[in-house]
């Protein structure tokens, strides 16, 4: 049985030096294992820690611009919509405002009433203005009469 096992550890040490495979301790035979995994294990987790930092430089920086930049662009999005919501409101409040006009201005036509300009001065400006209704007839989206029913 010693024989044998002698076979076997020469074999094994034959193969690790066909292998080129070198080891070198620097502990004497009193030095306990566990110390020596626990200075490996120190190393391996030094050299982890170093390869995670050169990591999160290269990969991390680029990605937190990115996420900076997208952060940017999407306050001015909300930005640009509230302002377009806002212009939004005011047009469509200038639409009813005029359609409002209209409406009166049509009911005036179809009672036969008098119109007196002095009602559509703008006294709000510095500028004296002036508006004018004219009146269209409309058939199949091609104008057949025209006119100026105020006697323009």
């Amino acid at each position: 049985m010693k024989k044998k096992r002698k076979e076997e550890v020469n074999g094994l040490q034959n193969q690790i030096a066909n292998s080129g495979l070198t080891g070198e301790l620097d502990a004497s035979k009193s030095q306990d294992l566990s110390k020596i995994m626990m200075n490996i294990q120190a190393q391996y987790d030094e050299l982890t820690r170093k390869n995670r930092e050169e990591l999160d430089k290269t990969v991390l920086l680029p990605i937190h611009s990115l996420l900076l930049q997208l952060e940017a662009e999407l306050a001015w999005t909300q930005a640009e919509g509230q302002y377009q919501a806002q212009e939004y409101q005011a047009l469509l409040k200038t639409k009813v405002k005029l359609e409002n006009e209209i409406s009166t201005y049509c009911l005036l036509l179809e009672e036969g009433k008098d119109f007196d300009f002095g009602d559509n001065v703008d006294h709000s400006n510095s500028m004296q203005s002036i508006q004018m209704v004219t009146s269209c007839m409309m058939v199949d989206g091609k104008v057949v009469s025209e006119g100026h029913p105020l006697g323009q």
